[in-house]
């Protein structure tokens, strides 16, 4: 791990702006940055203090965290939808209408389970609506996130990119996967902490297979393709 203190008395906006300088490496648009950070100074410091479930079971323990756990959930989500969607466009991916699929993806996963604020259990996705329409992001955008649960609520992913999200956050949320290079935000004794892992990616119930391999399949229903991940 390298990780990198603030001054003790930093405030909710250092928070925030901590939180927007890692995601900016996956959101390009200054007017998806802007709505982003509006709706999350708006909730902020209660969206900043949730972890990302409530049993702790599977998931990772950057994710279970009193403070920022729910965010590191969508900096791993992240992650992970961005290389879905490379990997499942293919080559398709250098061409110019590739770029605004990827970032309503992208945009979508940083502000999935924001509805969590509101409900708690596997429906939670419908509930994001009146938070996330108030601040103009795209209906396309908003049922990304309201299905992105898919098998697991009775809103399910319908298309590719609804279930790029909800892959991204099904490995996101794996307790056993390390990935070298993402940046979290953490409390060391009241300390904002930014902390990047620099190990090597680590899926021990893969062995010897890339994690892309085995998720790729993207016209089938998850729940036909996630019998097929070992230990998951």
């Amino acid at each position: 791990m390298s990780e990198w203190n603030f001054a003790k008395e930093t405030t909710q906006e250092d928070e925030i702006d901590l939180f927007m300088g890692i995601i900016s490496e996956y959101i390009e648009s200054d007017e998806d940055r802007k709505k982003i950070k509006a709706v999350y100074k708006e909730h902020w410091p209660r969206i900043s203090t949730m972890q990302a479930s409530k049993s702790g079971k599977y998931h990772h323990w950057t994710e279970q965290t009193v403070h920022f756990g729910l965010l590191n959930h969508v900096i791993r989500g992240l992650y992970f939808a961005r290389e879905l969607g490379i990997e499942e466009a293919g080559y398709e991916s250098k061409k110019p209408e590739f770029q605004p699929k990827q970032q309503m993806r992208l945009v979508a996963m940083v502000v999935h389970d924001m509805g969590k604020m509101n409900a708690s259990g596997n429906n939670h996705g419908v509930y994001i609506h009146p938070i996330l329409k108030p601040h103009g992001f795209d209906s396309k955008v908003r049922m990304m996130a309201q299905n992105h649960m898919h098998k697991w609520s009775p809103y399910k992913a319908e298309n590719k990119s609804q279930r790029i999200v909800a892959y991204a956050d099904y490995l996101a949320s794996r307790a056993d996967i390390d990935v070298r290079g993402i940046t979290y935000m953490m409390k060391v004794k009241g300390v904002l902490t930014a902390i990047t892992h620099l190990s090597q990616c680590q899926i021990p119930w893969v062995s010897n297979t890339p994690w892309r391999q085995i998720t790729m399949d993207l016209t089938k229903p998850i729940a036909d393709v996630d019998v097929n991940i070992q230990g998951a």
